[in-house]
C-alpha cells in the first residue's frame, strides 16, 4: 500500500513538471552566456601568457647553450692564444655587457658580492673577438656574444704564472616583450698547462 502511494505521488509530480513549459528567461540565458564568455576569455588569456613564458624560456635556454659552446671553444685553445684581439669598447646602457668595461678593466663580478674587476688581456695574436653575432640557425633568435679575458693572480702563490678569467656574455637582440633583457653570463678560469 505504501509503495502504491509513493508511486502515485511521483507520477503526479512528474505530470506537473512536464506540463510546465516556461523554460529559461532571457535574463537567465544572458547571464549563463556571460559566465561562459568570462571563462573562455580567462582560459585564452592564461594560454597566451603561458605561451609567452615558454618563448622566453626557449630563448634564454638558446643563449645559455651558446654561452656554454663558447666557453668550451675557449677551453680548447692553447693558453697563449686566450686573449682578446682588440680592446673592448664601453657602453652607457646597463643591459649591455660592455657597460662593465672601463679603463682597461672588466667588472666580472656584477652580483651582490661585487664589484670586482681585473685587467683585460689584449693581444693582437689573441684568438678571441670581443663581440660577434650569433643566431639559432632557424631565424627565431639572434643576438651577440661578448667575450672578456682578464688576468687573475693566485693569492696563494704570487710567483705562479697568472691565470686568465674568461667571461662570456650572450645577449638576445630581439626587443619584444618576451625577449630576455639580462645577458647570460658564464665565466671560467684558464690556467697554463704544465
Amino acid at each position: 500500500m505504501r509503495t502504491r502511494h509513493v508511486t502515485q505521488r511521483l507520477r503526479s509530480l512528474r505530470a506537473r513538471v512536464c506540463r510546465d513549459e516556461r523554460g529559461f528567461t532571457l535574463v537567465e540565458v544572458l547571464f549563463a552566456a556571460g559566465l561562459c564568455l568570462v571563462a573562455i576569455m580567462a582560459t585564452i588569456s592564461t594560454l597566451e601568457y603561458s605561451q609567452k613564458l615558454v618563448t622566453h624560456s626557449e630563448r634564454r635556454e638558446l643563449a645559455v647553450h651558446r654561452a656554454e659552446q663558447e666557453i668550451e671553444r675557449v677551453l680548447a685553445l692553447p693558453f697563449n692564444t686566450v686573449a682578446l684581439k682588440t680592446t673592448p669598447t664601453s657602453s652607457t646602457n646597463e643591459d649591455d655587457p660592455a657597460f662593465y668595461y672601463n679603463a682597461g678593466k672588466y667588472q666580472w663580478d656584477q652580483g651582490p658580492t661585487g664589484p670586482r674587476s681585473d685587467t683585460v688581456v689584449v693581444d693582437a695574436t689573441g684568438a678571441l673577438q670581443t663581440k660577434t653575432s650569433w643566431n639559432d640557425g632557424r631565424g627565431r633568435t639572434a643576438g651577440w656574444v661578448h667575450r672578456y679575458v682578464t688576468e687573475v693572480a693566485d693569492p696563494c702563490c704570487p710567483t705562479a704564472p697568472k691565470a686568465k678569467r674568461v667571461t662570456v656574455a650572450v645577449t638576445i637582440a630581439d626587443s619584444g616583450a618576451d625577449a630576455p633583457r639580462a645577458p647570460v653570463l658564464l665565466s671560467t678560469i684558464v690556467t697554463p698547462k704544465s
